[in-house]
């Protein structure tokens, strides 16, 4: 068999499998989908019409397990999502059924896309000054990372968005701050450090050199 007919066969039979596929009841492809991992479910979003719909009609019954799995911790999630401090033992479901939208699963959909793309930048950043130790972050280290990138997304809704909060003044981001545990600190540090360093390598690798130069050297450079 060629190389052409093999990749013909190998069509052939996904397009076979996603006929079949959508072809089951709309109760059977929900719990197909409950048990996927996140970057499945939102490629199944892509298959077909029909999927599609399914999706849309009752993603709130198969995003909960999703969730759960894969974008632990899940209150804070939804707290950093919201934009607000949601009650104690609410599970994923009930924090779902609030955003009962259309427009609130494209948001939310959008949300987790962007999470998942800073746990796959981050390694890089981490290991960019030693290359030669790059590895992937371990199931623990995500969920610590997903904690402070949550803590970090809200300070910064809080205090630097467009229309801060009211209060934007130094004693109310030390109060923001305070209410965080000593563990929490220490992740959201770490995470600070990481961007930091990554950005002074990117975009200013010589801070002192940039401070060295005068109103004239600046705008001869430009």
């Amino acid at each position: 068999m060629t190389s052409s007919e093999r990749k013909q066969n190998e069509a052939a039979g996904q397009q076979q499998s996603a006929a079949q596929l959508q072809d089951l009841p709309a109760e059977t492809l929900i719990e197909i989908f409950s048990g996927l991992d996140f970057d499945t479910f939102d490629n199944m979003l892509l298959v077909s019409r029909r999927l599609n719909s399914v999706i849309h009609s009752h993603w709130a019954l198969i995003l909960p397990g999703i969730i759960e799995a894969e974008f632990s911790p899940v209150k804070d999630l939804f707290d950093t999502f919201f934009n607000v401090d949601l009650p104690y033992g609410m599970d994923c479901a009930q924090l779902l059924s609030v955003c009962s939208t259309l427009d609130g699963f494209r948001h939310l959909l959008s949300f987790c896309r962007a999470i998942r793309r800073w746990e796959l930048e981050f390694p890089r950043l981490r290991f960019a000054s030693v290359p030669q130790y790059s590895r992937s972050l371990w199931p623990h280290e995500i969920g610590r990372l997903r904690a402070a990138l949550y803590v970090w997304w809200r300070f910064a809704r809080a205090f630097h968005d467009p229309a801060p909060c009211e209060d934007n003044s130094s004693e109310a981001r030390r109060a923001f701050v305070r209410q965080l545990s000593t563990t929490q600190l220490h992740e959201v540090l770490d995470m600070w450090e990481t961007v930091r360093k990554a950005v002074g390598r990117r975009v200013c690798p010589s801070v002192s050199a940039v401070r060295g130069l005068g109103v004239g050297d600046v705008s001869s450079a430009n």
